[in-house]
């Protein structure tokens, strides 16, 4: 942008059509931005509309349809610019209510999805045109493009106002027909356009004199024009600074560099001032002969970036006072920060976290996870969450949970996250302690079922056995006079024989001998069977490859899910029709159960007073299984539990 900004200054410097002036800089603008078509639209000298001045890229079949615009509110970007005079940027033209429909859809068709407009506003206020730049694409601001907007717009306001000054020229041309005199006005006309300009302007030839300075200049020196204009720039400044830091780059400018630099300069009455100066040359019949200087007081920018270094130095001793282990990362997905409860969680010196980052104290089985949701949140620029283990500076790796939210400037644009960690390894040990005790009371429920059935087997079915055997030998012995006895001891024989068969039944459901000495799948067929005769439903069920030597605590864990299921599906779902399976596959077995009833919420069946879903998670979730229930209202319901096959319960490791 440096060189197409010095040819854009010496085309203005020697005269060039402002069409031309403007059609060079939409050019430039479009060369230096891929997907970009820029316009500049001049205001009408009643102010009420914008005509195209310059847009080598726009459209054709647009151009009669689309200007002049009208300035006003909703008018596409740039009458709405012109309008509030102030800057609006529009990321999304198909979606954003500044551009009328008609409007949108011609834009859209050729390809034109966002566009950012900057007003031109002379010295006086008055709205003298708009700079907009057209993507192809939704675009979000961005510092870069805003930086080139401005300048840009800053060289247009001045061809314009320049134009505008030549217009006049050109009017008193016709008048005096003097090339004397025209010469004097187009020197008035220059003077004229950087008068009212907020910046410091001067333009010096190669002797260092001054051939022209604003008004701006002179004031900021309390100084009359006749003190400055025509006189060495070494006797108006001070000496010393002249022939250390301002001639050396007043000759780099005459050697066709544009030059920037930022100084602290003394003023007569106002005293120290920062100021950003700018020398751009400007080329005349004879090379270049003259060098046009802006100066732009930034004081105040300048102290509100020592505001902005000192409210970020609090918040560093903030953060490292935390308890919490806190890290920030720019736009760039860089590094940019660790807290002290940081670095001495990993005994490294802040050089090394930002060079290393978290990525090379990751446990290694969780660093892939851990970078794709990481990677996943910086892309969608949302708030994400995850546990991983962290290497600590004994080597020990701990648990970690980090929380990371994006950051935003006032304007909306991404700055990156900033994130903390937590250390929750005790919490996952005490959550480990506490599922062992639950499986504890699992096993301790289990041994007391077993108990009860070898009661319930070995001693009340025998007696009522025997109960009934007696009865039937009294009916036997009786005479056949004795009807009525006959009839009462032979129901009595049925019902002790029926008792007999609820509690082999009952025992049965407390503790299976065939799943101990069939195993699962014998166990869980003969389940299903007497279920479906003793509930009058119909149990579809199917297994395939399951050994028959399965561990126990495996084995038994997936009965009571079929018979928690089962009972379950029987009393809610509506339906006396269900679907069994039970597969092996090389590291796990498989149970689903499904109807084809009402259907439920899982999440509210498990914050209801039931503890069937919890029961069965738990004892899935103790052998290092998993638990899933989909279920849709009037669709059914699948319960599915996967359990593995010859690994130990899972454990947390730290």
């Amino acid at each position: 942008m440096l060189s197409s900004e010095q040819q854009t200054l010496e085309m203005i410097a020697q005269g060039a059509r402002l069409c031309d002036v403007l059609d060079r800089l939409c050019r430039t603008v479009d060369a230096l931005v891929p997907g970009v078509i820029s316009t500049l639209l001049l205001a009408t000298p009643d102010g009420k509309h914008l005509e195209l001045g310059a847009g080598p890229r726009f459209p054709a079949v647009l151009k009669s349809g689309t200007f002049p615009r009208v300035i006003g509110p909703g008018s596409c970007s740039c009458g709405t610019a012109a309008f509030l005079k102030q800057r609006v940027i529009v990321s999304d033209i198909t979606t954003d209510s500044k551009w009328p429909d008609h409007y949108r859809t011609q834009a859209a068709s050729h390809g034109l999805r966002a566009s950012w407009s900057e007003p031109l506003i002379s010295q006086d206020g008055a709205v003298v045109g708009v700079l907009t730049l057209y993507y192809t694409a939704p675009r979000i601001a961005e510092k870069s493009n805003l930086e080139l907007i401005e300048t840009a717009a800053h060289l247009a306001l001045i061809a314009i106002q320049l134009d505008r000054s030549r217009k006049t020229l050109e009017e008193q041309e016709t008048r005096f027909r003097d090339q004397q005199k025209l010469a004097e006005d187009e020197l008035r006309a220059y003077e004229q356009a950087v008068e009212g300009l907020e910046e410091m302007i001067v333009v010096v030839d190669r002797d260092y004199r001054y051939l022209l300075a604003n008004r701006t200049f002179l004031k900021m020196r309390n100084q009359t024009r006749e003190q400055v204009v025509g006189r060495l720039a070494r006797d108006v400044l001070n000496q010393g600074v002249f022939d250390e830091t301002i001639k050396p780059r007043l000759d780099e400018c005459f050697r066709g560099a544009i030059v920037r630099y930022e100084m602290k300069y003394t003023y007569p009455d106002i005293g120290e001032r920062d100021v950003a100066i700018s020398y751009f040359p400007i080329e005349g019949v004879n090379g270049i002969d003259r060098a046009a200087c802006i100066f732009s007081d930034i004081t105040e920018r300048k102290r509100a970036e020592a505001r902005q270094r000192e409210t970020e130095e609090r918040f560093r001793l903030l953060a490292d006072s935390a308890p919490v282990m806190i890290w920030m990362v720019g736009s760039d997905g860089q590094p940019i920060y660790f807290n002290q409860s940081w670095r001495d969680f990993t005994g490294r010196p802040l050089e090394d976290e930002l060079q290393f980052g978290w990525a090379t104290i990751t446990h290694p089985d969780d660093l892939e996870r851990c970078l794709r949701i990481a990677n996943k949140g910086f892309a969608s620029k949302r708030p994400f969450s995850k546990e991983c283990r962290l290497r600590r500076h004994d080597g020990e790796y701990r648990w970690i949970l980090d929380i990371g939210v994006p950051r935003f400037l006032p304007d909306g644009a991404f700055t990156g996250f900033i994130g903390s960690c937590v250390d929750v390894t005790d919490q996952k040990l005490a959550q480990e302690a506490l599922s062992h005790i639950n499986r504890r009371l699992i096993t301790a429920q289990e041994d007391e079922r077993a108990w009860i059935a070898r009661e319930l087997h070995d001693d009340i079915h025998q007696r009522v056995g025997l109960l009934a055997m007696q009865l039937d030998r009294m009916r036997q012995i009786l005479p056949s006079s004795m009807a009525e006895w006959e009839r009462e001891t032979a129901s009595a024989s049925a019902q002790v024989i029926e008792l007999g068969k609820d509690i082999q039944a009952l025992s049965y459901r407390l503790h299976s001998p065939k799943l101990q000495y069939l195993g699962l799948a014998t166990a869980a067929s003969a389940f299903c069977r007497e279920f479906s005769d003793r509930e009058q439903a119909d149990v579809d069920f199917h297994s395939e490859n399951v050994p028959k030597d399965l561990p126990a605590d495996s084995s038994l864990c997936l009965f009571r899910v079929l018979q928690e299921a089962l009972q379950n599906a029987l009393k809610h779902s509506g339906s006396r029709e269900f679907q069994v399976s039970l597969k092996a596959r090389s590291n796990e077995v498989e149970l689903t159960v499904r109807d084809t009833g009402i259907g439920f919420r899982p999440e509210e069946a498990i914050q209801g007073p039931g503890l069937g879903l919890i029961s069965m998670n738990e004892r899935v979730s103790s052998l290092g299984g998993l638990l899933s229930v989909d279920s849709i209202l009037r669709h059914g319901t699948t319960v599915r539990a996967r359990v593995p096959i010859g690994l130990p319960p899972r454990t947390p490791r730290a």
